[in-house]
């Protein structure tokens, strides 16, 4: 994590509040990627699927530059499954949009505090394509868009599908 505090970055700060991944080229994921977020008061949430174990993880930072930061296993993943999605909600909790290798299934967590809830939104004969999109509506929202490579119909490379989640709970 490389963070400035002048807009010319003459003095950045580097942090690796996650240990370096393989470098052996031919054992990453080839649906490898991030999402990440950054709340009003510059702590950053960095949503990733671990290329050691392939599980689907929440880097927390506590500091602005991630010097100190939480990792949360939210389950666990496999390297052919979509890049989660991270978006925070309205009182600055993480929202992770991922791929169940356990459930089958989309799955978000919900993230307060040092605790991270996992609730089933969607359940797709096909996969959920190479990355999630997630944003929240007008009304605070979670709004998780997944490619359904597996279900297009003839003529088409894929279907898109966009999921609201109804099930959360205020919290």
């Amino acid at each position: 994590m490389i963070s400035c505090l002048d807009a010319a970055c003459h003095w950045p700060s580097v942090a690796r509040p996650v240990p370096p991944a393989p470098t052996n080229v031919d054992k990453l994921p080839w649906t490898a990627g991030l999402a990440m977020a950054v709340r009003p008061d510059g702590r950053p949430a960095i949503a990733y699927r671990d290329p050691r174990d392939q599980a689907n993880k929440l880097l927390d930072c506590r500091t602005p530059d991630c010097s100190q930061a939480d990792i949360r296993t939210l389950g666990a993943g496999d390297e052919y499954h979509a890049v989660p999605a991270l978006v925070l909600d309205r009182q600055g909790r993480p929202l992770v949009a991922f791929e169940s290798r356990e459930h089958q299934r989309l799955m978000l967590a919900v993230c307060t505090g040092s605790r991270c809830e996992s609730i089933p939104v969607s359940k797709n004969r096909g996969g959920f394509g190479e990355r999630l999109a997630m944003t929240l509506n007008a009304a605070g929202d979670p709004v998780i868009a997944w490619i359904d490579h597996a279900l297009a119909p003839p003529g088409l490379s894929w279907n898109l599908h966009v999921t609201t989640p109804l099930n959360l709970t205020s919290g």
